[in-house]
């Protein structure tokens, strides 16, 4: 008995812990995302949007411009990367430099140019209707 009681634990646990991972919607190789040393471009080919590991299971994000190479943009606020705390950076692909950063335990976020051409943050956007593109929300 106990012999088939050993597989049967280990198979829930394995469930249970794939059922409790990371809520990112990432996919390596998906070229839509961010990830840790896999920058995507955004829609209008100019910027490049990089996630960044800043210390022990966490991140910043940040923005260079393909042409010259330059930081144009770096978050100065870290997101968890625990597999508690799920993250996406992604570029809105209707808008051609509107980035997006959901994090489960900071909320969602906008890096968009200002009138100015300076990039701003605007932080913590509710999830309502209107506040944000249904392809955010669809992630």
């Amino acid at each position: 008995m106990r012999a088939l009681i050993t597989p049967l634990v280990a198979v829930v646990l394995l469930l249970a812990s794939v059922a409790c991972g990371n809520d990112r919607v990432t996919a390596e190789g998906d070229g839509r995302f961010a990830l840790p040393g896999v920058p995507v471009t955004s829609p209008s080919g100019s910027f490049e949007a990089h996630v960044n590991p800043s210390g022990n299971l966490s991140m910043y994000v940040s923005i260079t411009d393909k042409r010259t190479g330059a930081e144009v943009y770096k978050d100065v606020e870290n997101y968890s990367t625990s597999r508690l705390h799920g993250y996406t950076v992604g570029w809105l692909s209707s808008a051609p430099e509107q980035l997006w950063i959901y994090s489960a335990d900071v909320g969602t976020s906008r890096v968009d140019r200002s009138a100015e051409g300076e990039w701003e943050k605007s932080r913590r956007i509710a999830k309502v209707e209107g506040h944000m593109p249904d392809e955010i929300l669809n992630w």
